[in-house]
């Protein structure tokens, strides 16, 4: 199950970014949220465990964090 890179709640869709959205928040434009370390925007990725974000930057900065902390 995914969560909403908005609200948190269920994501049935995707935005124009291809983020996660629920039906709230299915045309609402994408969110942009900036790496904590080096600054780069971080990225919706999809993993093993669902979708997270990660570093734009990526190899070089691998910060990741749950969908969840910028909700």
């Amino acid at each position: 199950m995914t969560i909403c890179v908005h609200c948190g709640k269920t994501a049935i869709s995707k935005n124009s970014e291809g983020q996660p959205t629920c039906k709230n928040h299915k045309d609402k434009g994408a969110k942009h949220v900036s790496c904590p370390v080096c600054g780069s925007q971080m990225r919706i990725r999809s993993g093993r465990y669902g979708y997270f974000w990660g570093c734009s930057d990526y190899p070089e900065c691998q910060i990741t964090e749950q969908l969840k902390e910028h909700i």
